[in-house]
């Protein structure tokens, strides 16, 4: 089955939807006491009565928030002071063209650094929309200015397509329909932007647009270099952006980078979690592991973690279509880095480059709901429902299933160069070397020039999964895993010409 290209507007939809997720986890509003509703009133009038009183959140929310406070802090006063700056001229501005609206309120955001705080971010955001809702009763006069204050408060508003919504029912039509042709080019100049940040110039090769393998005419995004390299020269190395190490490996393997921990050599530096069992190679490992994705998946003895249980299936005795759930414990990982990156993103200003604006560019194995399905979806929520808000509703069955289709196609196996023992699942498959179709059964890119290396786990690469597939004897580059880790080494094969594109053997799944 063919690898396919995003349908540009269902993955919008998904992106949203991520959005929302993972905004929940810093979302700043208490919640009021929940009151008691009356039994003897009618179902439908208290329905009623829910819908306005949502309706009405925007516009009251600044009077109710100024009548419950009695005094101002010294954190409020900087920040008001702050937000006062940024207050429209008090005169109205000339009409604009709305084009050139838009423009000007992409370029005044650009520039504006935004509070990070949750304190900071809730007192932001109730006085832009103060702000934008005083110019709006001003008159129609006024209705351009008020368009960037909105815009502010979107910015740092956790869950925007509510507010969107909200918006919609609050501000006149003209103001709103400029709110969206901002947020439209804004998403587009993203976009862009994207090919110029990715990858760095130290790798030494860039993203391209190429024509399509198909007959279509339509063209894809390739990897070539960006000058020339000389045979046997390292192209570029990469450290995965997810990865797994099999559990039969765990204690004798960083957890995080897959270093092994037993043998020769100094082994000084190993700590332990201090709350379960997986272990690291230094302090390094361990403080990355936790940031990124262990803090969520971590609870007591590894062997009764979450994480464990999401590899259970995996095991030397799991069930024999054990290549099917490499996944769940894949996609949980991905989740919670994507919670984790949410700080770093807030800060960065438009220019952070996320794990989901990567995986939304992967093509893609189409994946069909099997009986297990609802189970490993299961696994993910129970894993981090008391550490993600949100996930129950975030993650869909066409959600998982695109994200599973995605980590099926691009993922690709780490090596051990020297040679360990391979989990019986993974190697009976590799028991004849020679066996096309043995090797395209396995749920991960096979590179059948390290077939006879073992495999200690998996890898999720942001560089790689771009690389070309070479047809029978036109290879331009290998794939190394050198440094007895998960980071993998292309090697030039022979010399590569400027923007030539880079090809390697290896089969996709499937």
């Amino acid at each position: 089955m063919k690898g396919k290209t995003r349908t540009t507007a269902a993955l919008a939809l998904v992106s949203t939807a991520v959005l929302l997720a993972t905004g929940l986890a810093l979302y700043f509003y208490t919640r009021p006491p929940v009151q008691k509703e009356n039994k003897d009133e009618k179902p439908g009038n208290r329905k009623k009565k829910r819908a306005a009183k949502r309706e009405r959140k925007i516009s009251t929310a600044a009077s109710t928030r100024r009548e419950r406070k009695t005094s101002t802090t010294k954190r409020e006063r900087k920040i008001s002071s702050s937000a006062s700056t940024l207050t429209p001229p008090a005169a109205p501005s000339h009409k604009r063209d709305p084009q050139a609206l838009v423009q000007f309120v992409l370029d005044q955001v650009a520039k504006e650094t935004f509070p990070t705080s949750t304190e900071e971010k809730e007192s932001f955001f109730m006085t832009q929309v103060s702000q934008g809702e005083g110019l709006v009763a001003k008159g129609e006069a006024y209705y351009d200015d008020s368009v960037l204050p909105f815009y502010r408060a979107l910015k740092v508003y956790p869950k925007p397509l509510d507010l969107i919504m909200l918006l919609q029912k609050s501000v006149p039509d003209p103001v709103f329909q400029i709110i969206i042709s901002v947020m439209s080019l804004e998403q587009k100049q993203m976009q862009l932007g994207f090919y110029e940040r990715f990858p760095a110039k130290e790798t030494n090769v860039t993203l391209a647009e190429l024509p399509s393998l198909s007959s279509d005419g339509s063209v894809r995004r390739g990897l070539v270099t960006r000058g020339p390299i000389g045979a046997g020269h390292v192209v570029y190395r990469e450290t995965p952006m997810v990865c797994a190490l099999f559990p039969r490996f765990e204690g004798t393997r960083c957890h995080f980078c897959f270093l092994p921990l037993d043998g020769d050599g100094d082994h000084s530096a190993v700590v332990a979690c201090t709350s379960c069992d997986v272990r690291f190679c230094s302090v390094g490992c361990q403080r990355s592991s936790w940031t990124l994705e262990h803090q969520f998946l971590c609870t007591s003895h590894y062997a009764d973690s979450r994480e464990s249980k999401l590899w259970a299936s995996m095991s030397d005795e799991g069930n024999k279509n054990g290549h099917e759930d490499l996944y769940p414990h894949m996609i949980a990982r991905f989740l919670a880095s994507m919670v984790a990156e949410e700080a770093q993103k807030s800060q960065a200003n438009g220019t952070f480059i996320s794990s989901w604006d990567h995986i939304d560019r992967f093509r893609y194995l189409e994946t069909l709901s099997t009986d297990n399905t609802v189970a490993e979806m299961q696994l993910i929520k129970d894993a981090l429902t008391n550490k993600v808000p949100g996930i129950d509703e975030f993650l869909t069955d066409d959600i998982y299933l695109m994200l599973k289709g995605k980590f099926t196609y691009n993922t690709y196996p780490v090596h051990d160069a020297q040679g360990s023992t391979t989990p019986s699942s993974i190697a009976d498959s590799h028991d004849n070397e020679s066996s096309t179709s043995t090797l395209m059964e396995e749920p991960y890119r096979v590179i059948p020039a390290l077939a006879s290396q073992a495999v200690i786990g998996v890898g999720l690469y942001k560089i790689s999964t771009y690389l070309g597939q070479a047809a029978a004897g036109n290879a331009n580059v290998k794939m190394e895993f050198s440094r007895d880790t998960n980071e993998l080494t292309i090697v030039a094969l022979r010399d590569l010409e400027t923007n030539e594109e880079l090809l390697m053997d290896f089969i996709y799944p499937g």
